[in-house]
């Protein structure tokens, strides 16, 4: 695959969003039924305003001592989003999740309304699914899956 191939031909089409008015019951029932650990966060007009984790829910349950359905979503979401645009280059993408130790991102259009999501994983997998992976564009992706395994905060406990 050529490092100048866009994102938006590795990225997921479907991008499951949450209202930041949805209980955290409601993101979480999400999450279960499309299989996925993350939401982009939009609001009435489609536009990202945030992101949730499965993570950002367990803990917000743990810390705070309610129900997940008293709690709404944008108590807890993350504000600062790093988004791509589709037309993004894939080398592009790669090294933004490297400065930014993250492994996935909406993907937006011009007006800021998700339309996919692309994630390390699915860089990985298009090296594999198309022909023989170039050492240059594996190196690429294993050097930006290293760098977000860093961990942010001292030392990782021992397992």
């Amino acid at each position: 695959m050529s490092q100048q191939a866009r994102i938006d031909s590795r990225m997921h089409r479907q991008a499951y969003c949450s209202s930041p008015l949805h209980s955290l019951a409601q993101a979480a029932h999400i999450m279960w039924e499309k299989d996925c650990g993350w939401l982009p966060v939009v609001d009435e007009d489609g536009v990202i305003v945030g992101v949730i984790t499965d993570r950002d829910i367990c803990m917000a349950a743990l810390t705070r001592g309610t129900r997940l359905d008293d709690e709404f979503v944008e108590t807890v979401m993350a504000r600062q989003v790093v988004c791509v645009r589709q037309e993004h280059g894939i080398a592009e993408v790669e090294h933004l999740m490297k400065i930014s130790q993250l492994r996935r991102f909406p993907v937006i259009d011009a007006l800021g309304r998700p339309v996919g999501v692309v994630t390390v994983t699915d860089l990985a997998r298009a090296e594999t699914h198309h022909g023989e992976p170039g050492a240059s564009a594996m190196s690429g992706i294993a050097s930006a899956l290293a760098t977000i395994a860093e961990p942010r905060h001292g030392t990782p406990l021992a397992a």
